[in-house]
């Protein structure tokens, strides 16, 4: 009876953790889209595309968090088939639960899908651009360098003028 009790209790904890799971991915998805497409003026295609590839692996996470229970099967005892069934639940309310701490969006995951489509969606021309507007902005800093030394030793002149003429005058 204590077996029973037990996981009626799981079942009583895991069903609102889904549905808290579900509810904070639906937001996510809104979030980041609307972040996407209004803050990093990406295109609309292309942010929608990145959040279901994020979305994705959120659920191929879960998957793999199941792969005890592929091994089921019809000969083996109910009471081990049930085992396995549960323990994988529990496994992939486990890796619910990680992304959830993080917020989904500070997941490692949402990291390296982020890297993989920005890998695979700018083109050598963008990279080119950006390359070329870093190389611009690195002159620029070069020149202004120089001007603030020429600046620099234009005031320690004035100083050392202005000293002079003090010890002149008195």
């Amino acid at each position: 009876m204590e077996g029973s009790e037990s996981l009626a209790s799981q079942r009583k904890c895991c069903l609102p953790a889904s549905v808290r799971f579900l509810n904070m991915m639906s937001e996510y998805m809104s979030t980041t889209y609307k972040e996407l497409t209004d803050i990093s003026k990406f295109p609309k295609a292309e942010a929608w595309l990145l959040v279901t590839q994020i979305i994705s692996r959120v659920f191929r996470d879960m998957n793999a968090a199941k792969k005890g229970i592929r091994s089921v099967h019809p000969r083996t005892s109910g009471l081990t088939n049930t085992a396995k069934c549960l323990f994988a639940m529990l496994k992939i309310h486990e890796v619910m639960r990680e992304y959830e701490e993080l917020e989904i969006k500070n997941h490692p995951a949402v990291s390296s899908e982020y890297v993989k489509f920005l890998a695979t969606h700018v083109g050598f021309n963008e990279a080119r651009s950006i390359r070329d507007s870093v190389l611009e902005v690195d002159k620029k800093v070069t020149r202004i360098d120089a001007e603030q030394k020429k600046m620099v030793e234009t005031v320690k002149t004035a100083e050392r003028l202005a000293k002079y003429c003090k010890e002149k005058v008195g």
